[in-house]
């Protein structure tokens, strides 16, 4: 009997993107169905909560997420852009968000009927943001991600 998960993933979460080498694991070992559920990133859905929460939040993620990938030895770096657009001084989140709208798009153009690539193409595109070189949107880093995995990024 094949059993099912849903991935809720965040592409500025750095924490979905370590989480994408065990799921992967997980569906090779195992008679299972990965499903992204993409979500937008906690600054744009919860406006304000960056003001909100404990100042030391930010900096908490950022160790933790360091050490966790340095245990799992796992290639690792926030992406640069920052899939936000946010001062991380002032913390205010900007209203015109250019980068995780699409990126978001990524995953619901088509993939959805096919999780296992979606879960591929969701980890190279991820992989553009954080692990890879600066610039995952310059050049053809999304559209290659696509691609591996059978999709056009422009008809998406």
């Amino acid at each position: 009997m094949t059993l099912s998960v849903d991935l809720f993933f965040s592409f500025r979460s750095p924490y979905s993107y370590l989480a994408l080498p065990k799921t992967l694991q997980l569906v090779a070992d195992y008679d299972v169905n990965v499903t992204l559920r993409p979500v937008y990133p906690l600054a744009v859905r919860v406006p304000g909560f960056f003001k909100r929460t404990n100042p030391q939040f930010a900096r908490y993620v950022v160790l933790d997420s360091s050490r966790v990938a340095q245990h799992e030895n796992i290639p690792f770096r926030f992406p640069r852009p920052d899939p936000i657009v946010q001062d991380m001084t002032t913390l205010d989140v900007a209203e015109h968000q250019p980068y995780i709208h699409r990126l978001t798009r990524l995953r619901r153009g088509g993939a959805a009927r096919r999780p296992f690539a979606g879960l591929y193409r969701t980890r190279s595109a991820a992989c553009c943001g954080t692990a890879a070189s600066a610039g995952w949107n310059e050049g053809d880093h999304l559209a290659s991600a696509a691609s591996a995995a059978g999709f056009d990024l422009a008809a998406m």
